[in-house]
């Protein structure tokens, strides 16, 4: 049961990271949409810049949690069955 809400949490973590790199981007790129739209726009209109966005947000949430997931796989397995804990390379003798 631990592992499983281990590698849930990490799932979240993954999909948070990723949504709030993606609004900052977002962010970022409308500002210059606002800037020179007929320059920044690709060709594209606002309501393709809006689907854009839509969809490319709903990707990104979706990697970020296949990527927590596998994620919170592998430090499950480097913390708690191979039972490293990198102490070595913390702790100066």
């Amino acid at each position: 049961m631990k592992q499983k809400i281990y590698i849930l949490l990490f799932s979240l973590l993954g999909t948070l990271l990723v949504s709030m790199i993606f609004g900052l981007a977002e962010i970022w790129y409308s500002y210059f949409l606002t800037l020179d739209f007929v320059r920044y726009s690709l060709g594209f209109s606002w309501d393709a810049w809006i689907l854009v966005g839509s969809y490319g947000f709903i990707g990104a949430v979706v990697i970020g949690a296949i990527f927590g997931f596998f994620e919170g796989k592998y430090w499950w397995q480097v913390l708690y069955v191979e039972r490293r804990r990198f102490r070595k390379w913390m702790i100066k003798d």
